[in-house]
């Protein structure tokens, strides 16, 4: 094998230390976290326990049961729509402020020079 393979080969951990810290950067931390939890409760359950949860999970949100937890991923969900608005339009602001900058930098140095 080369060392070009080698390099640009790219391991499980690299690639979930990537995911983690793009999640962190989005701020979709507690999403991931939750769906990672979710998802090692259902890889370790065997067949016919997962259907017996599914099932018990159905009838509980038949009975509203599980109505506060129907309520909890709405509002992550708001919380996910409301963070993605609030960076783009931090973002957003922070470019006007530096184009405003550089501007006023730009009149005040032709401003100077004889």
């Amino acid at each position: 094998m080369s060392k070009n393979k080698a390099q640009n080969k790219v391991t499980w951990a690299e690639a979930f230390r990537d995911i983690v810290v793009a999640s962190m950067d989005r701020g979709q931390l507690p999403i991931l976290f939750l769906f990672g939890t979710i998802f090692a409760l259902i890889w370790k359950l065997d067949s016919t326990d997962s259907l017996s949860l599914l099932s018990s999970v159905g009838s509980q949100l038949k009975d509203w049961y599980v109505y506060g937890y129907v309520l909890f991923f709405l509002s992550l969900f708001g919380w996910y729509k409301t963070a993605k608005m609030l960076r783009k339009m931090h973002f957003e602001e922070c470019d006007r402020v530096g184009r405003e900058k550089s501007d006023l930098q730009t009149k005040l140095l032709n401003h100077n020079q004889p």
